[in-house]
Formats: structure tokens, sequence, C-alpha cells
């Protein structure tokens, strides 16, 4: 399968789904970024079904042919002179970056990705600033079972897979996609991540990421970097994904030790370990 992440345990089928990530220095399996892999328990073991391919059915996990990018320094992405700086290259697509960030090399040839890692380097600079932004992160099931959920983190948006057996799933009938409501990000974009199906209702784990000159300063200050849980209702549905947050929190807390010396700190911590019980991971 390659590097995987996202895990969804289907009790119908009693199956387990697992999904593609995109990350560093690790490779990618036989259905690339938008991979959604059937593991099958078979003895101690698993059985893995390559079951469907986002981008392969239109949904795009990565750049498509349209960037005309080849993977690669001076083409897709570009490394200052320091070595220290990587620019991605190219038009404006649907990740509302350019292109050449979503443009992701093969495993050997383009990435140089060693089979045996020994002591052979690995450089992989496209990688770098790609993780949580191509591919896909967290998957989730509905609770009968037909439906799997799926954060697309090319396009920031969420895809409900309709499934054409929850007991016995050999593919998929339909797609639906949810957008994320239109929350205003200083100096960043609204990066979704975190899916929990949760009596009815589907709860996504996002941040504003402060990513394109953001602050974050002390505790208590001024800051562009939040993270939200956001509310899907009717997510069986044509529901929509609620413009005002379940949960806000400003990342502008100590990190390390969670308590530091203050009360504030304290109730910081504890009000994380609720986003996680919503399904921020």
């Amino acid at each position: 399968m390659g590097v995987a992440w996202g895990n969804a345990y289907s009790k119908h089928s009693q199956k387990l789904f697992t999904s593609a990530l995109v990350k560093r220095h690790v490779g990618l399996g036989t259905l690339g970024t938008g991979g959604i892999y059937m593991l099958t328990p078979t003895g101690a073991t698993f059985t893995v079904t390559p079951f469907y391919d986002l981008d392969a059915n239109g949904y795009q996990t990565r750049a498509n042919g349209t960037c005309g990018l080849a993977y690669g320094n001076s083409s897709s992405f570009t490394v200052d002179a320091t070595g220290q700086q990587v620019t991605y290259n190219g038009t404006i697509d649907a990740s509302g970056s350019p292109c050449g960030l979503g443009v992701v090399g093969t495993n050997d040839t383009e990435r140089q990705l060693p089979i045996n890692i020994g002591n052979f380097p690995s450089y992989d600079p496209a990688a770098f600033d790609q993780v949580g932004k191509v591919g896909i992160g967290d998957i989730d099931f509905s609770d009968d079972g037909k439906y799997l959920f799926v954060t697309n983190l090319y396009t920031q948006k969420i895809l409900r897979l309709e499934l054409n057996d929850a007991i016995n799933p050999t593919g998929v009938v339909s797609v639906h996609i949810f957008d994320l409501p239109a929350i205003g990000c200083n100096n960043g974009i609204l990066r979704p991540w975190g899916l929990d199906y949760h009596r009815g209702k589907l709860y996504i784990g996002a941040v504003c990421t402060g990513e394109n000159g953001g602050s974050n300063n002390n505790t208590g200050a001024p800051t562009d970097l939040y993270a939200y849980v956001l509310k899907l209702d009717n997510p069986l549905g044509s529901g929509t994904v609620s413009n005002t947050p379940v949960v806000t929190v400003p990342l502008n807390y100590r990190k390390g030790d969670p308590f530091g010396s203050s009360q504030t700190n304290i109730n910081e911590w504890y009000l994380g370990q609720i986003i996680q019980g919503y399904g921020v991971e």
C-alpha cells in the first residue's frame, strides 16, 4: 500500500479501509495519492485489495494533466541557491496554489527513494510542503456502513463515497462533495484533516494555517493560527457544513508542557482533549 494514515473499520463487512498519505521520504502505493485500500482479515494477517482511486475517477488529490509540468527541480518546483527553500511553479489550480505543488513524482526514478534505507540519503524536496496539502487526510464510516467520508487535502473538500453494499463492498456507486464554510483565515488557508461520524453528524477538524506570512505570538496574544471543529448536518443527504464552528481554539499557547504555569494553559489543554474527541487527530 505504501504509506497510509486514515483508517475506518466497517463492522458490517468486518473489513478495514485505509487511505494513502503523502509523507516525505516514504513512497506511495499502487493507487498513488488518491488511493483507498480494503483490508480483509486472513488469519493473523490481511489481504489487501485496491478499492478506489479518487484521481482515476476525476476527484483530484494531486495536479492533473492540465498542469503540464514534469516533476523535478526547475520544472514543478525550484530549489533556491541556499538549498533551503522550495518554490512551486505553474498556474493556480483546484488546490488554490501553483499546480506544481500537486506534481508528485514516482517513488524511485523521480523522488529517488531508496528501496533499502540503510545509509543511503533521501532528499525528496517537493514532498516537504506537500504534506497536509496533497492526497488524503482522515476517513470515517457512517453508522450504517454504507458511506465512507474522505478528506481531500488537495481541494480542501469532504467527499462522501457511497458503497455498493455495506456487507460485501466491492465498489463505489456515487460520490458527493461537501464544501467547507468561508471562514476567514488571516494570511492562511482553512485546511481540513480529521473526521468523526457521531450520532448522525459528521465532525470535521480543520485549521487556519497562517502559511502565507502569518504570525503566532505568545499565549493570549494575536495569532493567525486557529483550530476548528466544524459540523456537517444531514451528512447522508444534501447537508452543508455549518458556518459556525462547534469549537474554536487559538493556537497561541505554549507548546510542549501542556500546563505551563497558568490556569489558561490548563484550560486550553483540556479543550484540546475535547477537540480530539470530535475527530481532530
